[in-house]
């Protein structure tokens, strides 16, 4: 494998050279790096906020050697790769990405929680239904996700099937026309639709509505059905009102952080923003605070080059146009592990990850610019603004644990 393509830098280490010598040229910032043989065989594969002392702590001596289970790294080391980032989060997915290339085969057996969930209509039912899945395909032209965990993706389907009046006996539909009807039609709750009650035609366009409540954000599902209650009130129309009340206070209880992240995956985008390296632009005195955007799809993570906090408004405006322009087509596929390592991290509370921001056919580049501009107005930008002493600082927030506590990965 060409570990050129993966890391930015490569240092050849020599044994002879003392290792105060040999840290000198390893940078004392955010990245990943990996020690490797003569050979090109990975060691050790490491991130963390400070790839100097990350190496250093796995390359020096141990203190006792008769009592010291370290092993001497030191001899076997012939390359050192790396490559740097400024944030953490840029860090966490190069990692991701890097270990995901070298180990092929085994690399999801080094992360915990590779795991997400998808709802989707399934069309191949002689009555479509909704269902929750752990295993999407691109083939699958109605599908919404991703969802933490199973519970979450199950609540929100249970909503829109109660809130859009659609049938609660999945059973029963296997056999319409010609099943009988369960409880729920002898309370009123279900459309009936499996004794033929309501024809096949118009439950389709039940569950088109329902495809738009999954695919609208649960704010404006709210807002439609408070409006919906209100004209129904005012024409002494209180049973309906009372109706949608009730399913009011269902969808009340989806507004939940945990939905923020998922909707429609063939209009799934999602942009970051992350601190970068200052960048001198003409016009400015000085350097300007850099951000790095990336862009989340589907089909996987693109990291963009850095651009200077002042130009802001023209770089959204150019991002908008790309995702408009790459929505136009289908995905062809869906990255499974990258989504569901995201949407774990996305639902994790962290203030270092960064800006998320869910693009919809609504926003707007002054709202992106705002957001962007508001979030690292008092934010520290980059690491050059940094004085304190690395290794001082390191010694209490060595890794950003994405895996676990000092993440090794090594050839076994």
């Amino acid at each position: 494998m060409a570990f050129a393509e993966l890391f930015d830098n490569q240092i050849i280490v020599d044994n002879n050279t003392p290792l105060n010598e040999l840290l000198e040229e390893i940078p004392g910032r955010p990245g990943v790096c990996m020690l490797a043989t003569s050979d090109d065989k990975p060691i050790l594969i490491l991130y963390g906020t400070n790839l100097k002392l990350q190496v250093k702590r796995r390359l020096e001596p141990a203190e006792s050697a008769e009592k010291s289970k370290k092993a001497d790294l030191r001899p076997l080391v012939a390359n050192i790769y790396y490559k740097m980032s400024y944030s953490k989060f840029i860090t966490q997915l190069n990692y991701f990405n890097i270990v995901r290339s070298i180990y092929p085969t085994r690399w999801h057996k080094l992360f915990t929680r590779l795991n997400c969930w998808f709802i989707t209509l399934d069309d191949n039912a002689t009555v479509p239904v909704f269902k929750v899945t752990d295993k999407p395909s691109a083939l699958m032209e109605k599908c919404w996700g991703p969802y933490a965990t199973k519970a979450s993706a199950e609540r929100l389907m249970e909503t829109t099937v109660i809130a859009c009046g659609l049938c609660r006996n999945n059973k029963n539909l296997t056999q319409a026309p010609q099943a009988r009807p369960c409880s729920y039609a002898q309370m009123k709750l279900c459309p009936v639709v499996c004794d033929g009650s309501m024809t096949l035609d118009d439950y389709g366009k039940l569950l088109d509505n329902a495809c738009t409540f999954l695919s609208t954000s649960m704010t404006d599902n709210i807002e439609k059905l408070e409006q919906q209650i209100k004209v129904h009130a005012s024409q002494l129309e209180f049973e309906l009102a009372e109706k949608l009340h009730r399913n009011l206070q269902l969808c009340r209880k989806m507004l939940n952080p945990i939905y923020k992240w998922s909707g429609t995956m063939n209009n799934y985008n999602i942009i970051s923003f992350q601190p970068d390296q200052k960048i001198k632009t003409e016009g400015s005195k000085g350097k300007q605070p850099g951000i790095r955007p990336v862009i989340i799809r589907p089909e996987g993570a693109e990291i963009l080059p850095p651009f200077a906090l002042n130009c802001s408004h023209e770089v959204c405006h150019e991002l908008l146009t790309n995702i408009t322009n790459a929505n136009t087509s289908c995905y062809k596929e869906i990255d499974y592990y990258l989504l569901a390592w995201l949407t774990q991290l996305l639902n994790r509370s962290d203030r270092q990850k960064g800006l998320f921001i869910p693009i919809n056919s609504n926003t707007t580049a002054a709202e992106l610019t705002n957001q962007l501009e508001d979030h690292f107005a008092s934010a520290k930008l980059s690491p050059e603004d940094d004085n304190t002493d690395n290794d001082q600082v390191q010694d209490q927030t060595d890794d950003c644990g994405e895996v676990a506590d000092e993440p090794d990965v090594t050839n076994q």
